[in-house]
């Protein structure tokens, strides 16, 4: 097999180019000398770090000579983050050659890089020419994705591509736009944290890695900020020389109550002043201006910084006025529903995560609006329902009752302790479910159908209970698919070793009907009392208010494919048992092919029947009558156990 062998003359050279100590030259410094940007940049010609001051920091800390090991910066658009990573591609050739990893999110993205940064830098700077060689074939050495030059060679890598991110080790690594990388690549994690991996065989180990920030749950940059130095660049203020960040909320452009964007200037914290934009090319400037650490004591392992865009030079696209009006035509926006604009500003202009809105209820306020009912069922009370959640050690019930545009009445709330193994604890479920509750209007009534939960605990139990009173016990169990209807909109098939039927629920939509009637603030449809009695204590509103509605993301991804809740209280089982209730109201409803409304407009008819039939059989047999007449909806068949014992 034949054998190619390089040149002596470049053998010397790499050899004592490797006994070279690492330059003095720091990247800013070198790039300030040789860096010059193409013709179509936003500024052609040679690089200046004095029009961005606040990017020579990051730059040292590039360096060879600094001692820090990774460096990680929050960006907005439009500030020069990739810049310097394309500035410390062409310093690491042209002054400390060594073997480098740059990845973008996708493939695509790092083509536009090489096409639009890389290439036209390296061809438009001096120091650079003969660097690298001449792309003349797929296989010269100057590719799309890699560039080999003496001492070293640079790869172009994407983060969605796992073999990507295993493939070469180097002790230089720049990560951009790493909050758009996919979360678990291949079922290994994060690529991040792979891609670092491939630098830890080397002593000495750059990391860059910077992104415009996206979503706050799953933000990559955040998070490497917050365990980072956390670097945050103060300016002086030109009228008092008080040192302070810049930040939005400080961004003045509402005058006397009225918005005025042309207007937009920025108030120092300390003497108040107005500052016009003109004024940040002097307040930027680094004889004047320092980045400030909060922890200090990190930047020689692992400096980050942050910036926004009121940090723009003074000339470029994005004056302070420009951001005013950006924001106020989001703000308009956003009060109409669309959060989408200032979504977008807020990632890309302010450089901070977006926090989604919680759909959540405050327990406190449950609590402080329960009621003392005139009866333990209320007048608007039509039909009562129930719920059961099974539990490993004990049952949890509860009794609603609705009435006219589904207005409801919490009644019971009850525990029945003990393993839902045993039957006696059955046996009470139904002793209680079987009682008459008396009625505001002079009756007492019954309940007309119980839901069970049969998705976890002691499954079989629960069958056997609900076979015994199938017609108006019914089989729930929840599931979680994004758009699936409260209950199914077909009977579902019989179970295939009980008789009855398995009713699977669309958890999601009825806790998102049970949310949005938790918000309604006036009594009439929809609404939601609660008694102020035993068992409605606040650790039952805590459970009820125990779970946030929040975004639901492709996995792996951060495209949002709906919602989820997800508990943040340990107990939720009280906002169990009212989707149970919901439920079990639809699902009944459905089979009587009635509605709340006819039978609350029947409700006076039938209290009236109630009480002459109670009246006629006391006159007809001489036999005192109950305490109250009973009024239900269920009429007993033969054969068949009910729950109700009420008598039409």
């Amino acid at each position: 097999m034949d054998a190619t062998y390089a040149a002596p003359s470049d053998l010397r050279a790499v050899f004592f180019a490797g006994l070279r100590p690492d330059p003095s030259k720091t990247v800013a410094e070198w790039s300030d000398e040789c860096v010059r940007l193409p013709s179509f940049a936003s500024e052609s010609g040679p690089w200046r770090t004095s029009r961005t001051p606040f990017l020579k920091e990051i730059m040292e800390c590039l360096s060879p000579r600094h001692p820090c090991k990774k460096v990680s910066f929050i960006k907005p658009v439009q500030i020069g983050g990739t810049q310097i990573a394309v500035n410390w591609v062409g310093y690491t050739m042209a002054c400390s050659p060594s073997a480098m990893l740059f990845y973008e999110p996708i493939i695509d993205m790092v083509k536009r890089l090489t096409k639009e940064k890389l290439d036209p830098m390296i061809n438009a700077t001096p120091a650079l020419r003969g660097k690298v060689k001449e792309a003349r074939s797929r296989d010269s050495g100057n590719t799309m994705f890699r560039k080999e030059f003496m001492g070293g060679f640079l790869n172009l890598l994407w983060s969605n591509s796992s073999a990507a991110a295993r493939s070469t080790s180097a002790p230089r690594i720049v990560l951009d736009e790493v909050d758009e990388y996919e979360q678990d690549v291949g079922d290994q994690g994060h690529p991040c944290d792979i891609i670092e991996k491939r630098a830890a065989s080397y002593p000495r180990y750059k990391i860059f890695e910077l992104s415009t920030p996206t979503a706050d749950e799953t933000s990559r940059i955040l998070k490497q900020y917050t365990i980072g130095s956390q670097g945050r660049y103060h300016v002086p203020c030109p009228f008092c020389q008080h040192l302070q960040p810049l930040e939005w909320e400080r961004l003045i452009y509402t005058f006397d109550g009225v918005r005025d964007p042309e207007r937009a200037a920025y108030q120092c914290c300390a003497c108040g002043d107005l500052i016009p934009d003109q004024h940040k090319t002097w307040m930027m400037d680094s004889s004047r201006a320092q980045w400030v650490h909060t922890y200090p004591e990190r930047v020689n392992e692992h400096a980050s910084f942050h910036l926004n865009l009121l940090y723009q030079p003074y000339g470029w696209a994005y004056p302070w006025t420009r951001l005013a009006r950006e924001y106020s035509a989001a703000y308009e926006k956003m009060k109409v529903g669309d959060v989408r604009p200032m979504k977008t500003f807020t990632n890309t202009m302010l450089a901070k995560t977006w926090k989604e809105r919680l759909d959540k209820v405050e327990h406190n306020s449950l609590y402080h609006r329960r009621e003392i009912y005139e009866a333990t069922c209320p007048r608007g009370v039509v039909v009562l329902f129930a719920s059961v959640d099974v539990q490993d050690d004990r049952l949890e019930a509860g009794i609603r009752g609705f009435g006219v545009g589904e207005e409801s009445w919490g009644i019971e709330y009850h525990i029945f302790y003990g393993s839902p193994a045993l039957e006696s604890v059955w046996d009470e479920l139904t002793e209680w479910l079987q009682s008459a509750r008396t009625h505001a209007d002079g009756v007492s009534i019954h309940v007309e159908a119980v839901g069970v939960d049969t998705g976890g605990h002691h499954t079989k139990e629960a069958y056997r209970f609900i076979e015994q009173y199938r017609g108006v016990a019914f089989a729930l169990k929840g599931s979680s698919a994004q758009g699936a209807p409260d209950v199914p909109m077909r009977q579902p098939k019989a179970h295939r070793n009980f008789r009855f039927r398995l009713y699977l629920l669309g958890t999601v939509a009825l806790k998102d009907t049970i949310f949005s009637r938790l918000k309604i603030s006036e009594h009439g449809p929809g609404y939601m009392h609660f008694p102020q009695r035993d068992g409605y204590d606040e650790e039952y509103f805590k459970g009820l208010a125990s779970e946030v509605k929040k975004p639901k993301y492709r996995p792996r991804s951060h495209v949002q494919i709906g919602y989820s809740y997800e508990k943040v209280y340990t107990r939720n089982e009280p906002l169990d048992l009212e989707v149970y209730a919901l439920a079990t109201m639809q699902i009944w409803i459905r089979h009587r092919r009635v509605t709340l409304d006819r039978m609350a407009a029947a409700w006076v008819r039938k209290v009236e029947q109630a009480k002459a039939r109670d009246a006629a059989q006391v006159q007809s047999s001489g036999v005192p009558a109950p305490a109250l007449p009973s009024v239900t909806s269920t009429t007993a068949r033969p054969g068949r156990r009910v729950i109700s014992q009420g008598v039409l």
